[in-house]
């Protein structure tokens, strides 16, 4: 059984470098072990912070937690609206408006085949996973 463990910035490098970010994304950062995405929202409408922390990892698919106030759910539509754009919403998607839901190995499977997670293990910013 194999491990691979990162940090919350080891991750945020990964997203950048193998996701295609939408151009209204003007940050995504670390803050207080949570992922703070900076989205530009419009000329008129103030940019929103939108913070993404980790919540739980069951058969093969991570729920991240989605904390955005008020705009919550103008961001969800919006966040929405980019998945189906970018053709993902077969392995990512929103459940309650609170939550996204994203199927880790199935991501994976495309990729490398042979390789499933097994579970992930969240301490203080820390990510282990398990294959």
């Amino acid at each position: 059984m194999a491990n691979l463990i990162f940090k919350l910035p080891e991750v945020i490098n990964l997203v950048k470098l193998n996701a295609e970010l939408p151009s209204q994304i003007k940050t995504i950062e670390v803050v207080e072990n949570r992922i703070r995405l900076t989205i530009n929202a419009g000329k008129l409408i103030p940019n929103i912070n939108v913070f993404i922390s980790f919540d739980s990892f069951q058969k093969g698919m991570v729920k991240l937690k989605i904390e955005a106030g008020k705009v919550l759910k103008l961001f969800s539509k919006y966040l929405f609206q980019i998945i189906e754009k970018k053709s993902i919403s077969n392995v990512i998607f929103f459940h309650n408006g609170e939550m996204l839901h994203v199927e880790l190995n199935r991501i994976l499977e495309q990729k490398v085949k042979g390789i499933q997670i097994k579970s992930i293990i969240e301490n203080n910013g820390i990510f282990k996973l398990v294959f």
